[in-house]
């Protein structure tokens, strides 16, 4: 007979079955149906390609402007992804830059292009980072009448270098869930398959990218909002270290320690561009990163984890297993290195000191009706029922979040002994990775996860991707590339 932990990990693995099950059966009757392929070539191109043409006047920014509000005229009806678009001011500006283009001698262009080297790039941003004279609302029906007055730092530095924002895309409420979904904008689709998610918070952009709706978008994460997006529509992302990109004009503002564990990084469909992405945002920390610096791999060396073994978290399928060694076993043989399995044991205790990093901010209860925390608590099992009566202005996974943290109780002593294996756990990593370790770790159990709705009775679906930002600023060697691995 096995013992008590064995039992638990063996009843949630039947759980998750009959729950992935039961969700397959209800999709099975929903027919597949994904977003129309480009046929204008100039939305295929990565952002760094198109300002290799845009120097040497193959095209101009008006043509690019245009190509990807067509595209997004052409799809977001499907998806769902762009919830403000911001196209006559995007038009404008880029007739003004053609105009500047056309008055410049090709040594004045490329003087120009060095200064601001996104100059005529369309980008997109998620719906929680503030934008000037824009409704930004972070997925809460509070805000769907805010106008900013100022614009988020990150967002700002992109158009400071030359790139044009087109639209604002959708975002889960209040960023607090991995389903883009809210009652003021709706659900997001993922454009490969409308019946599945597009993953959250960074959802809408993470969609409007794979859709080839604009090159490259900014994005937050504070548990997998970058990753899980990246992943689910194939697109690249980048978590970056904390401190590295501003965390102002972000809403919610995190306090305590979730500044650390919030980070504001960069989102594309082409990997080159991920570089310069992060240089532009980073702005003068971005001389730390040395992101110009040659790198031999060979000296770099390879960790790997096939995820974390607890209840309720899936153990990864064939293909993603399949998927992780293939991606070790190139630097293998490409480069003669040796991938060494690792171990991290205090790893499982990631529910625990993540709910203890996040003491010092407004409880969930109070946020949800005011961003302040001045208004109140919601009385979650109260506002279920209107949830069920269609009458409440809060979605079912908010609700859901209410009444799990009002079930917990504080425990202070429980809380310092987490904060305890939290910051053990960061010293491991550290120690391990040092300054040219890689740890490759999983994004999602499988493919198959990225099911509508199948979150809500699945709440520990991702929960293993918020180690990452638990590690906090301790960690500035590690950096997090998620990319589709399909």
């Amino acid at each position: 007979m096995g013992t008590a932990e064995d039992v638990v990990y063996a009843i949630s693995r039947v759980y998750l079955a009959i729950v992935h099950l039961v969700f397959l059966a209800i999709n099975f009757f929903k027919k597949k149906q994904h977003v129309p392929a480009p046929h204008d070539d100039i939305v295929m191109m990565s952002a760094t390609e198109a300002m290799k043409r845009i120097k040497n006047r193959e095209i101009t920014p008006t043509q690019l402007v245009s190509a990807y509000i067509h595209r997004i005229e052409q799809v977001n009806p499907m998806i769902n992804a762009a919830v403000v678009t911001i196209f006559d001011e995007a038009r404008k500006i880029a007739a003004e830059y053609d105009q500047r283009i056309a008055d410049s001698s090709d040594h004045e262009l490329a003087e120009l292009i060095r200064r601001q080297p996104l100059f005529g790039i369309p980008f997109s941003c998620k719906d929680s980072l503030e934008v000037e004279g824009q409704i930004v609302t972070s997925g809460s029906w509070l805000r769907k009448d805010h106008r900013c007055t100022e614009t988020a730092v990150a967002v700002k530095r992109m158009q400071d270098a030359g790139a044009i924002l087109i639209a604002i895309t959708n975002v889960p409420e209040l960023c607090s869930w991995i389903e883009s979904n809210n009652t003021v904008y709706g659900r997001s689709r993922n454009p490969y398959d409308l019946r599945r998610i597009v993953g959250g918070s960074s959802g809408g952009e993470g969609a409007l990218l794979g859709a080839a709706g604009t090159p490259v978008g900014v994005g937050s994460d504070v548990g997998g909002s970058i990753r899980i997006p990246s992943f689910v529509n194939g697109i690249f992302g980048l978590m970056p270290t904390p401190g590295i990109v501003p965390l102002d004009g972000h809403v919610p503002a995190p306090l305590g320690y979730k500044t650390q564990m919030l980070r504001v990084g960069p989102m594309c469909r082409y990997v080159e561009d991920i570089p310069l992405l992060l240089e532009i945002m980073a702005g003068d920390k971005a001389p730390s990163l040395h992101l110009n610096s040659p790198i031999d791999i060979k000296k770099c060396r390879i960790f790997y984890m096939f995820g974390i073994r607890l209840p309720l978290i899936r153990t990864l399928t064939d293909v993603m297993r399949d998927t992780l060694v293939k991606a070790v076993s190139h630097f293998e043989n490409k480069f003669d290195m040796e991938g060494i399995c690792v171990d991290l044991p205090y790893v499982v205790n990631h529910p625990g000191f993540y709910s203890a990093s996040l003491e010092g901010n407004i409880p969930m209860s109070e946020k949800v009706l005011s961003l302040k925390g001045d208004a109140g608590k919601m009385n979650g099992f109260s506002e279920l029922q209107k949830v069920i009566l269609g009458k409440s202005h809060h979605t079912l996974a908010m609700v859901m979040l209410v009444l799990f943290e009002s079930a917990k109780t504080e425990n202070k002593e429980a809380n310092e002994k987490a904060i305890q294996i939290r910051d053990r756990l960061k010293r491991q990593i550290v120690e391990l990775l040092g300054y040219n370790g890689v740890l490759f770790f999983p994004s999602l159990s499988a493919l198959q996860d990225a099911i509508a709705y199948l979150s809500l009775w699945r709440k520990s679906l991702v929960k293993h991707l918020v180690v990452g930002n638990l590690l906090g600023s301790n960690t500035k060697a590690i950096f997090e590339l998620t990319l589709s691995p399909l």
